[in-house]
């Protein structure tokens, strides 16, 4: 895989996860070229138990937590991360992504993130067709700060039909 590991996080949340969750003919997720790792590697992660978690690297063969990005399957949420510095460039490029995919995208909030210091907490509602929709919530590093950490957490929900009288 080649370009910025910013740009392999929208990759993954666009063309993997919310493309799957809209039903897009050809969409898979995990997408091809991912590493699954163990079990006792996701436990070293925090990662609870019960999921699968891939690794995607930005070049063939790397395995170094900051040349990748980490994709964590639980249940109905998906979880896409990468540690290092291009986590500060990551949500312009990724809400560009999704915006470009996926115009009916609704920022739904912006604040200092609740429990991790250094950490923005930025929340969207994506309408992905008449039957399908997400919340994304995106962790990031806010302006200036030390951490270098790039989250986003994706939960799909199905709308809920309209009764006809």
């Amino acid at each position: 895989m080649t370009g910025s590991i910013s740009e392999l996080a929208a990759k993954l949340i666009v063309e993997g996860s919310l493309d799957v969750i809209a039903g897009k003919p050809g969409a898979q997720f995990p997408m091809p070229g991912g590493l699954a790792l163990s079990n006792a590697r996701r436990a070293e992660l925090g990662r609870p138990p019960g999921g699968g978690t891939v690794f995607y690297a930005i070049e063939p063969g790397e395995v170094a937590e900051q040349k990748g990005v980490f994709v964590d399957f639980q249940d109905s949420a998906t979880t896409i991360w990468f540690n290092g510095p291009d986590s500060k460039h990551a949500l312009a490029i990724v809400e560009k992504a999704i915006k470009n995919a996926y115009p009916k995208i609704k920022q739904q909030s912006d604040k200092p993130h609740a429990t991790e210091k250094g950490t923005r907490h930025r929340s969207y509602d994506v309408m992905l067709n008449k039957e399908r929709a997400v919340v994304l919530d995106v962790a990031y590093p806010a302006s200036g700060a030390a951490k270098e950490r790039f989250v986003v957490r994706i939960a799909a929900f199905a709308k809920p039909e309209k009764k006809q009288n």
